[in-house]
């Protein structure tokens, strides 16, 4: 099993690779506006899930097919960049944390932006203790 720091090292260089490998490499045009977020590597190292952020939303399940047909390619490219014995299994995942986060944001700006209500009355408690 591997070390963490291991493994953390191999998903940084691997997202690294495969960011230049979709950038320069790859003439799909499926592929023009897909950035790489993060990668995890499976404990054993043999599976990497690459998690990659798609900016036009029609086109996000035709670069996922183009991902999975183009990963034995881009695994291969890897091969002769990475330093290692066996190189990992591709898969490839649409990353939605921007968009969460994103959406959040925006409900949050909703909520900044909604006025307070003036017709509401509160009512005082009382501070009295029964003893």
């Amino acid at each position: 099993m591997a070390t963490v720091r291991r493994k953390e090292r191999l998903a940084e260089q691997i997202l690294e690779e495969v960011a230049i490998i979709v950038q320069t490499e790859m003439d799909d045009p499926r592929l023009q506006s897909l950035t790489v977020t993060h990668v995890e590597m499976s404990d054993d190292l043999h599976h990497a899930r690459v998690f990659v952020s798609v900016m036009e939303e029609e086109g996000r399940k035709e670069t996922l097919a183009a991902l999975h047909h183009a990963r034995g390619y881009i695994r291969s490219l890897l091969a002769s960049r990475l330093t290692m014995r066996r190189v990992p299994s591709l898969h490839f995942y649409l990353d939605e944390s921007l968009e969460n986060s994103l959406r959040v944001w925006e409900l949050l700006d909703l909520t900044k932006a909604a006025k307070p209500r003036d017709d509401i009355e509160f009512e005082e408690e009382d501070n009295e203790h029964d003893e």
